[in-house]
């Protein structure tokens, strides 16, 4: 912009607005923002036309995402290169503050308009800042921002006219003040092959104003500058308000929220070389209590610090995403950034919502993806996903390998905020321990992670394999065997094979051979006795009594007992 007098194109932008129609809320003063907006204006005409569009519908974004803040809880809203922007006026609502930042010269040429008119604003607070020299994360906090509390961030209309350092740092500056739960609204110009023409128009008319265009970006560009910020494009729970942000986004109106920030620089952390300890006072002194040491880093063992560095990465993670997500808890309720469900950690999202979206998804897909398991109820139970298309609980047990999954909305936003936490994760370490300290962790721990291949046993070489070694030969006959001599001593109890075994149990216990055998006979209901003491001229077979094993002896019950010899029924003479 021109360094010596107000902005132009901030001027022309308050004559297009006269001609729109703005978003209603039950609370501000509209015809105050009217009076300075005919005031700014002048007798400057305006043409409708595709500019005259962009900027209605442009406006009616930042109005939408500003009443909805509010309607929130929002408390404090920040306009970036505010210009001749009456939102603070039209928009006032009791116990919130407003914070508009701007040239010098611009912001000086509206509050003496503002005085002019007699348009009170006492909940406004005006910051003068050149975005290219001024340090706007100093200004901000001096001029009563809360940066431990939510705030609004808009940038309509400002980026355009910024070099992409600037966009970088002022977006940087926003986050450095910026509380968990605060929200950013941004306008680009993105650049393609599409509109070609009309783009140079723009560039043209501009310049011929005295404020050159000086960035464009693409839509993926735009998404990565704020993503670097620690600004996170989001689009919003609703599946219908994420399709309308969808082409929002297609003509650079963008929205996010606050991510994990960039680390502050180490040089102010480094120890001074002449620092000298301070001295211990003089006096009788208190002997310190005994403090326990913890072991030192070259005594842990691998698994502990294996574990250690993957605490680290997690806990750092999860709490990035409790900062981003609406959610409740056990003991405090709603959090700052809304109501909303239990969170969902990382090692939830790695076993489920990172691979269950919108299309649905079997149990055996999901395992199969994640290699593992997951708390599939609980996730259903907490509002993140579904089961054969319900969120009740309709299974006894886990669900089967056949059971669909699909993420609800709640699912969809918490896999869009988690979604590129491990990334940045990753690159505050990389700020913080150094890209080739983190490159080298991650080569050992690839290397280490692959699985090992098993190598076969193998056995020391047969000297009689050896080449020139005289091959064994076929195994003698067995008269040619060597015997053992008959008087030589035993060498142990002797083993008797199972057939003379056998044998031997039949000669004395009178066992049928299988297949002749017939099962006993059942006793009598209430005959059954108990067996007799056996006797050591008695035989047994089986559980039966037969006497003392002389012909014709009878046994108990009036049975002759079969003399040694005599042929049973069906069977053949013992030989």
């Amino acid at each position: 912009m021109d360094e010596t007098g107000p902005s132009w194109t901030a001027r022309r932008v308050a004559a297009h607005r006269l001609d729109f129609t703005r978003v209603p809320a039950p609370y501000g003063d509209a015809a105050a923002d009217e009076a300075l907006a005919g005031d700014v204006a002048g007798d400057l005409r305006i043409t409708e036309g595709r500019m005259h569009e962009y900027l209605a519908a442009r406006t009616a974004f930042f109005d939408r995402i500003v009443v909805g803040a509010l309607d929130g809880g929002m408390r404090q809203v920040v306009i970036g290169g505010a210009g001749y922007d009456g939102r603070a006026l039209r928009y006032a609502k009791p116990g919130v503050r407003w914070f508009e930042v701007d040239h010098p010269a611009t912001q000086a040429d509206k509050r003496e308009r503002l005085d002019r008119l007699g348009l009170a604003a006492p909940h406004v607070r005006f910051v003068a800042a050149d975005f290219a020299k001024d340090p706007v994360a100093d200004l901000l906090p001096a001029a009563g921002l809360d940066a431990n509390a939510p705030a609004l961030f808009l940038l309509e209309g400002v980026a355009v006219y910024l070099e992409p350092a600037v966009v970088d740092a002022i977006l940087d500056q926003f986050r450095q003040v910026a509380g968990a739960g605060s929200r950013l609204a941004i306008s680009v110009s993105l650049s393609g092959e599409s509109d070609r023409g009309g783009r140079a128009g723009f560039q043209a008319s501009v310049a011929a104003m005295g404020e050159p265009a000086r960035s464009g970006f693409a839509a993926d560009e735009a998404e990565g500058i704020l993503a670097r910020a620690g600004w996170l494009v989001t689009d919003g729970e609703n599946p219908t308000a994420a399709a309308r942000r969808q082409r929002l986004r297609s003509v650079g109106l963008l929205t996010a929220i606050a991510g994990p920030k960039r680390p502050p620089s180490t040089a102010s952390q480094e120890p001074q070389k002449n620092q000298t300890p301070q001295q211990a006072p003089r006096g009788r002194q208190t002997p310190a209590s005994p403090v326990p040491v913890p072991p030192s880093e070259d005594s842990l063992s691998l698994s502990a610090l294996l574990s250690q560095a993957l605490v680290a990465f997690t806990i750092e993670s999860d709490n990035e995403a409790e900062h981003l997500m609406p959610h409740r808890t056990q003991n405090y309720g709603a959090s700052a950034q809304g109501y909303g469900a239990w969170l969902v950690s990382m090692v939830m999202y790695e076993n489920c919502l990172k691979f269950v979206g919108e299309e649905p998804m079997t149990v055996a897909e999901l395992e199969r993806l994640a290699r593992t398991g997951t708390n599939l109820d609980g996730m259903r139970r907490w509002g993140y996903i579904t089961i054969d298309g319900t969120s009740k609980k309709i299974h006894k047990t886990r669900p089967g390998p056949g059971a669909i999954l699909r993420a609800t909305p709640r699912g969809l936003q918490a896999r869009q905020v988690w979604t590129p936490i491990a990334g940045l994760t990753e690159q505050r370490w990389r700020d913080r321990f150094g890209a080739d300290q983190v490159a080298r962790l991650k080569d050992a721990l690839l290397a280490g992670g692959r699985p090992a291949r098993p190598r076969p046993a193998r056995l020391p070489p047969d000297p009689r394999s050896e080449p020139g070694q005289p091959r064994p030969g076929p195994r003698p006959p067995a008269e040619a065997r060597p015997r053992r001599p008959a008087d030589a001593a035993p060498v142990g109890p002797p083993v008797q094979g199972p057939a003379l075994v056998r044998a031997r149990l039949r000669a004395r216990i009178g066992a049928l051979p299988r297949g002749q055998r017939q099962p006993a006979p059942r006793p009598e209901p209430g005959g059954h006795k108990a067996p007799r003491p056996s006797r050591p001229d008695r035989h047994l077979e089986g559980s039966r009594e037969l006497g003392d094993g002389r012909p014709g002896q009878s046994a108990p019950g009036g049975r002759r007992a079969r003399p040694k010899g005599e042929p049973g029924k069906g069977r053949a003479p013992d030989p």
